[in-house]
């Protein structure tokens, strides 16, 4: 599963793979980055759980599942016409690494923005 390249395609179509590759993965980084933010300064103190290890971990887990039903829904399907999850394209792997990759984000979005009441 390889969605830095994927990414360098869409933005760069007729570079070379390395810059397809490099491109991607800063895009993929910074639009990380980006969620990261939005989900800090606006979704998180929305979201009705104490701010407690556990509470916070369990929004970065909400805010991941909604991110990993956002990218296996319809940016998957619509961008790569790789099926639902990428199913048509990656088998079954592609949902596992779909939701494997966006359940290392919420642990670690969750471990490092962890305020308290």
């Amino acid at each position: 599963m390889d969605w830095p390249t994927f990414n360098g395609m869409l933005l760069l179509p007729d570079a070379s793979p390395t810059k397809q590759f490099v491109t991607g993965e800063v895009f993929h980084v910074m639009t990380g980055m980006g969620f990261s933010l939005v989900y800090c300064l606006v979704i998180h103190p929305k979201l009705p759980l104490p701010n407690t290890a556990a509470g916070n971990m369990a929004k970065a887990f909400i805010f991941a599942a909604v991110l990993t039903l956002i990218s296996g829904f319809w940016w998957v399907p619509q961008l790569f016409d790789a099926g639902v999850f990428g199913y048509t394209f990656f088998g079954f792997n592609g949902f596992v690494g779909n939701v494997l990759w966006h359940v290392v984000y919420a642990v670690h979005l969750g471990a490092l923005y962890n305020p308290k009441d």
